[in-house]
């Protein structure tokens, strides 16, 4: 008797569960009239305008040199748009190997997305009913190598190879793409001195290269992309500011042509730890206005002491 009720509680627990998996996703079929038989994927857009703020953004400006220390940054971001409030934490260091070359990573660790129905149900055809919830997203690597050192009459040139793996996770909830993309640019810049102001030092900069990433398309399974950008640091005694447009322009024209401006301060203390906030604002493609707060450790500041000797970094 006792092994029939519970073989009867087993069966019912299971259907219930089959019930609601059923239910969860008969709105979207309904809604969006699914065939029964195309990949839910594919009725989604997943490029810049129509992901999440981390979703498909436009790779790092690079400013033609290595950067002059290895570094460590932790920060928090919030992200505006129509229908989509974004909060996350975001990861970025770099390691200096001898003087022309560095590894650079970045890593959103932890994001918390509130869209509104309209936004994920008709507009990105998520299959996120509330629109709510939390994701972990994609590890960006990159290399770089200093071709080319600044001189007084000669800018500096700058190669990035770089990498986007597919470890972001969410993507019924158009967070983020899981698919790879990599990346390629040339860098160039010039630094001319102002003795007699506060900003003595004026970089000017910019970037040209190529983007490409996989698509869940049946006709394209990959998005080709050129990579662009410009812009402008202003460097003091205790201020950098840096102003900046990049962008991307996709080969399908459906939201993958993102062009963003990125104006920032930095602290330039004789400290370990400097801080930094940056404000980012969509041209193109890419419906956000975003707030980025984060300190950095400088690592050649940083000296571990042992009985033999004192160890430094770049």
């Amino acid at each position: 008797m006792h092994k029939r009720l519970l073989l009867a509680a087993l069966l019912i627990c299971a259907f219930q569960g089959h019930s609601q998996a059923v239910s969860k996703d008969k709105w979207w079929e309904v809604l969006h009239n699914w065939n029964g038989y195309t990949p839910w994927a594919e009725y989604m857009q997943l490029t810049a305008k129509y992901m999440g703020p981390n979703g498909a953004p436009v790779p790092e400006m690079n400013k033609g040199m290595i950067p002059q220390y290895s570094f460590f940054e932790a920060g928090y971001a919030s992200h505006y748009s129509t229908g989509d409030h974004t909060q996350n934490a975001f990861m970025n260091g770099t390691i200096k190997v001898g003087n022309r070359a560095a590894i650079n990573m970045y890593f959103v660790p932890w994001e918390h997305y509130d869209m509104d129905t309209i936004t994920s149900r008709y507009v990105r055809n998520t299959r996120d009913f509330d629109g709510k919830g939390h994701a972990v997203g994609d590890v960006y690597v990159n290399a770089y190598f200093e071709i080319i050192k600044e001189k007084k009459h000669r800018p500096s040139l700058m190669l990035c190879a770089g990498t986007k793996t597919a470890s972001g996770d969410n993507l019924e909830a158009a967070r983020y793409m899981d698919a790879p993309g990599y990346y390629f640019s040339l860098s160039t810049g010039k630094t001319v001195q102002f003795p007699h102001f506060y900003f003595k030092n004026v970089r000017f900069y910019a970037l040209a290269g190529f983007y490409s990433w996989q698509t869940y398309r049946e006709d394209y399974r990959q998005d080709d992309a050129p990579l662009y950008g410009a812009g402008l640091e202003l460097s003091g005694k205790h201020l950098i500011l840096d102003d900046n447009i990049s962008g991307y322009t996709g080969y399908f024209k459906t939201g993958d042509q993102p062009i963003v401006n990125k104006l920032s301060v930095t602290s330039k203390m004789k400290t370990i730890v400097n801080f930094k906030v940056l404000y980012q604002y969509g041209l193109r493609d890419w419906d956000y206005a975003s707030i980025m707060v984060s300190s950095i450790i400088d690592f050649s500041k940083v000296k571990i002491k042992t009985r033999k000797r004192e160890i430094t970094f770049q």
